[in-house]
């Protein structure tokens, strides 16, 4: 098994009466690419962009079937309008399970709190979580170690701890926790010995060498006047991971927000098989990012707004209102010449164009990822984005000495 490569954690808490959900992601129930992508755009002005879209839209989606009023209708938009039932359907239908991928959800209960009968439901039937009283409350410390222990048993050791006591101290009267794990070796190896230094190029005035992994090899490629994007393959055959690379590095960012899932729709279709001659960064970074500082600033902010949210279905508002206090999400994501592995941690309270050119089958395509790119981790099985990022920073990268 490869060492830890992909680490979310994300933590929401409330300050009066709150809800908590501590997810680990890697690809949740099924979420539209157009969301998912949307997702992307939202944080792509940070210096190093990435996040588990389908974990935030599956935990975003959980709530929404427990909301009502104004703050149905602002969740309800992350899901293109469709209804409570329609996502808690979807969530049903979900894999949790494939090759190389699990996730294993838990909700627990503080004792004063009268969870409504149909939210219970649909936690158990529809996202199919484990359901537990903790005293969240009363005692943080045994509640954390419930939580913890319970994970623990579930990952065979892969995940021993998902919250501490102190984490706790504000007195949660909800946590909900989300493990997904996603581990794979390439279809086909780099070999370490043809990796070596190279520039990368941010801007005209920012470069720097990374250790670049090269390959030539026969591979799914597409390009059209805007990207070129590439296809790689894992073992674990449901996954693959796609770049995609502006033509132009001076408007790569111009590029980069032109992304959406018509776009991604045309570049699966539109891939054919050519030998390329692949050059790719060895990746490893880590980012958080807080996602109800992100709502607030747009028209979704009403769920993550005291004395204006309304979680009604939860809990019918007794004894107090809840509201999504906060939505911490942090990334850990490296690949290297063996493969991949991706994990993912989020608490809290409870987002084309024309037809490609054809090449010459005997001119080979030229992929040299040497200028910001953004990449996908795509769960074919589910048709989601399990894992979106651009990289662009030396911090994201293996920076040659």
């Amino acid at each position: 098994m490869l060492q830890h490569l992909f680490r979310i954690s994300r933590t929401i808490r409330c300050v009066r009466t709150f809800i908590w959900l501590w997810v680990l992601v890697a690809a949740s129930a099924s979420a539209e690419p157009n969301a998912s992508l949307s997702l992307l755009q939202a944080v792509k002005q940070q210096e190093t962009p990435a996040l588990a879209p389908t974990s935030v839209l599956d935990m975003l989606g959980l709530l929404y079937y427990g909301a009502d009023g104004r703050t149905k209708n602002q969740l309800g938009a992350l899901f293109g309008g469709a209804s409570q039932d329609e996502v808690a359907a979807a969530a049903a239908k979900a894999k949790r399970q494939l090759p190389g991928y699990q996730r294993i959800g838990s909700v627990w209960f503080s004792n004063r709190v009268a969870i409504t009968p149909e939210f219970l439901r649909a936690v158990e039937n529809n996202w199919h979580f484990y359901i537990s009283a903790a005293p969240l409350r009363t005692d943080p410390a045994k509640a954390a170690s419930d939580v913890n222990f319970w994970y623990d048993q579930k990952t065979n050791g892969y995940v021993k701890s998902v919250i501490t006591p102190t984490e706790l101290e504000s007195k949660p009267d909800i946590l909900a926790v989300i493990v997904t794990a996603f581990i794979s070796p390439w279809k086909e190896t780099f070999k370490t010995s043809k990796t070596k230094p190279m520039m990368f190029f941010r801007s005209a005035e920012e470069k720097f060498m990374v250790q670049m992994m090269t390959a030539k090899s026969k591979l799914s490629y597409y390009e059209d006047d805007a990207f070129q994007a590439l296809k790689l393959s894992y073992q674990a055959k449901d996954f693959e991971l796609l770049l995609f690379l502006p033509r132009n590095a001076r408007e790569s960012d111009a590029a980069l927000g032109k992304l959406n899932a018509a776009y991604l729709e045309t570049v699966l279709k539109g891939m054919k098989t050519y030998d390329v001659d692949l050059q790719l960064p060895r990746v490893e970074f880590t980012v958080s990012q807080d996602w109800r500082e992100i709502f607030l600033k747009s028209k979704l902010a009403a769920p993550f707004t005291a004395g204006e949210a309304n979680f009604k279905r939860i809990n019918n508002n007794d004894p107090e209102p809840l509201y999504i206090a906060k939505l911490k999400e942090e990334v850990l994501i490296r690949w290297n010449e063996e493969g991949t592995e991706a994990r993912s941690i989020i608490t809290g309270p409870m987002e084309p164009f024309g037809s490609a050119p054809e090449l010459p089958k005997d001119k080979p395509a030229t992929f040299h990822a040497n200028h910001p790119f953004a990449f996908l981790i795509y769960n074919k099985t589910e048709k989601d984005v399990a894992f979106a990022g651009i990289i662009q920073s030396p911090q994201q990268m293996q920076v040659a000495q």
